[in-house]
């Protein structure tokens, strides 16, 4: 019997992510979780995050999926 293919993660590498709600500002300004300067954003899990900082650690995590599944890992 041929070895079962795993589905492949689904990458959205420099996608951009939708922060135009109003759920993603804050009136304090806390620290990123990522690179420490003080921002008033919040991601999804109302954590203090930069879009930008977001969007760079989304993308990193997404390569290193594609990367795992290209080795043959289980994620």
């Amino acid at each position: 019997m041929p070895p079962r293919r795993r589905n492949e993660p689904a990458a959205r590498s420099g996608a951009l992510l939708d922060w135009t709600s109003s759920a993603h500002w804050a009136q304090a300004a806390l620290p990123c979780r990522y690179c420490a300067h003080p921002t008033q954003l919040r991601d999804e899990e109302r954590k203090a995050a930069h879009k930008s900082c977001a969007e760079k650690a989304r993308d990193q995590a997404a390569e290193a999926a594609v990367a795992t599944y290209e080795n043959g890992e289980v994620l």
